[in-house]
């Protein structure tokens, strides 16, 4: 029996390294060369380029919608560490995605430990096979500007574990709730998607009374009233909420009833959106990013939905059993932060009631497998649906959607290719492009957020099919004829070069400075309007000079200029400009 147990553990070790290898081969893509930096994620490397971690978190949120300081922060600790080397940036979201996987299987395998449930030995493994390979939706995976619902995700399977843990080792009740309170208020700064896990938790604790007392739904909710870490969570829940509906609102949360930002509290709007956002998890045949239309096919679906939802009802009436109907209610909960917004249903917002999701067919799927009585053939039935997840990544709705994705990349990429080529403006410049033609360019976001982050200037200012040019001021005017990117023209008002610091600003006679590997002595220059062509000229004397993107030049300095006493004249020299010079003691 021992020897049976030991092949079962190792069976499901295995399926589960099949599981996550699969994961990783079905989402690759996203960390090809063709993934780039893509539509929102401008608007979030501008901001973590331009603003320190101090200026990026607030312990309480200024604005209604997106003040994310925790996702923020993470994109600037990516950026920070990879700069724009996107792929780097990529592969650390498809490892989120890996790790959220196994959190998934460890919360799954830690709820049937303390329900003490024997007959679902295969339910962890088919709810992460639908959860970590079901390509419809992981876009949450793709791209920097989604790590909101990705690490939002990471971190509520972190409490709902810590959660369960908290029930099975009691002697660290103490710890653990201080843990589970920490992770939710790090969620909430992370995803508003965050706010209904205390709801989510509530409905944990009804299916485990109902399945450990087998009690009715009146006396499992005295019990759960007395649990005090969930009157905790919710009393966060309720004022963080109300916290958000009095402050002022963001520039896109708006009153315009056809915006998709447009919030409806209506009841039967926020039903519909439910509706099309279940229909949308399902959907292969399309490549959209939202709900279009209803049509044979979401119908379809609808009743599939429909006939899971009665099912659901007949083993709560029938068999007093109530786990389908309070997974199902999860899903909704998981769901219902982003219910009001009736005119945009995105696959974006499925990642994290996706949890839900897979637990919900998962069950469904673990009726089939509690039928089949060989452990072999139960087996199988597992790698046929980690096949089956892995051949739905090359259905004609997906396949449509990520190569139309990688085209956009693609002509990102090349636009940021010909920027680094493109001298930088001046400070303060505007930057005029013409021929811009679709909004799914590289620069519309912002707009012109791109040319703040390659030109490292904030006061750029970027606008786009210009009506007319202000010629009395510094700017650069550019065509974008087919996504060709090439300069036309520009006007520098400001081009004096000006010293700003010498590194050193004093030298010791004789004495080696800034010392190279083979023993040359190196001067730094910081200044303004520093680029490619410049020359330092050391008391008249042009050195070969290099040149940093950050107004830094580079030399060396001969070392009979610093034997003795005096002084080193330096100035700047870029065709017929020179700057003027600043003296650096020899002492």
């Amino acid at each position: 029996m021992k020897n049976k147990d030991t092949i079962g553990i190792n069976s499901e070790r295995l399926i589960l390294l099949l599981i996550i290898i699969v994961s990783f081969i079905s989402n690759y893509w996203i960390i090809s060369p063709r993934n780039g930096f893509i539509f929102d994620d401008y608007s979030w490397l501008n901001t973590v380029k331009f603003n320190s971690y101090s200026d990026i978190f607030n312990f309480i949120p200024q604005s209604k919608y997106n003040d994310r300081s925790v996702g923020t922060i993470f994109i600037k600790l990516l950026f920070d560490s990879f700069g724009m080397d996107f792929i780097k940036h990529h592969v650390w979201l498809l490892l989120l995605h890996m790790i959220n996987t196994i959190l998934l299987f460890s919360f799954i395998k830690k709820v049937l430990k303390e329900i003490n449930y024997n007959n679902a030995k295969f339910l962890p493994l088919i709810v992460v096979v639908i959860f970590g390979i079901f390509p419809r939706s992981l876009m949450a995976v793709q791209w920097d500007a989604a790590i909101f619902d990705l690490l939002g995700a990471t971190l509520i399977l972190l409490v709902l574990n810590i959660y369960v843990l908290r029930n099975l080792m009691v002697q660290y009740k103490v710890f653990h709730t201080i843990i589970i309170v920490v992770l939710y208020y790090l969620a909430l700064r992370t995803k508003e998607m965050a706010l209904t896990l205390p709801v989510i938790l509530f409905i944990y604790e009804t299916i485990k009374i109902s399945i450990l007392n087998n009690l009715s739904l009146k006396t499992i909710l005295s019990s759960i009233k007395n649990n005090k870490l969930l009157i905790v969570l919710c009393f966060i829940m309720i004022s963080y909420f109300l916290l958000l509906n009095h402050l002022p609102s963001a520039g896109n949360m708006t009153e315009d009833v056809t915006s998709p930002y447009y919030l409806s509290f209506n009841p039967i709007d926020i039903f519909k959106s439910l509706l099309k956002y279940l229909i949308l998890y399902l959907n292969y045949t399309i490549p959209d990013f939202t709900f279009t239309k209803f049509n044979k096919l979401t119908i379809t679906l609808l009743v599939f939905y429909i006939i899971s939802f009665v099912i659901s009802v007949y083993y709560l009436v029938k068999k007093k059993n109530y786990i389908l109907i309070l997974v199902f209610l999860a899903i909704a909960a998981a769901f219902s932060p982003v219910l009001p917004m009736k005119n945009m249903q995105h696959i974006l917002y499925l990642y994290i009631p996706s949890i839900f999701l897979s637990i919900f067919f998962a069950i469904f799927l673990n009726f089939i497998v509690s039928v089949i009585k060989p452990v072999s053939f139960k087996i199988s039935f597992i790698l046929v649906l980690i096949l089956s997840g892995y051949l739905l990544t090359f259905s004609e709705g997906i396949s449509n959607f990520k190569e139309y994705w990688l085209s956009v990349s693609d002509n990102n990429r090349i636009s940021i290719t010909q920027l680094y080529q493109i001298k930088k403006p001046e400070k303060g410049a505007t930057i005029y492009i013409e021929n811009v033609k679709d909004s799914h360019n590289v620069f519309y976001y912002g707009p012109g957020f791109v040319n703040n982050i390659i030109f490292n200037d904030p006061t750029i200012k970027t606008e786009l099919n210009p009506k007319s040019i202000n010629k009395q001021k510094s700017y650069l005017l550019l065509d974008y004829d087919n996504g060709s990117l090439r300069e036309i023209e520009r006007r520098e008002i400001n081009q004096e070069m000006i010293i700003e610091e010498t590194y050193p600003n004093k030298i010791i006679a004789g004495v080696s400075f800034n010392k190279q590997p083979n023993g040359d002595s190196a001067l730094a220059v910081k200044g303004i309007n520093i680029s490619a062509g410049t020359k330092i000229i050391a008391n008249d004397i042009v050195l070969e000079t290099i040149i940093s993107n950050d107004n830094i030049a580079t030399v060396i300095i001969p070392n009979k200029m610093f034997e003795i006493k005096g002084v080193i004249k330096i100035q700047l020299k870029n065709n017929n400009l020179t700057s003027k010079e600043k003296l650096i003691t020899v002492e």
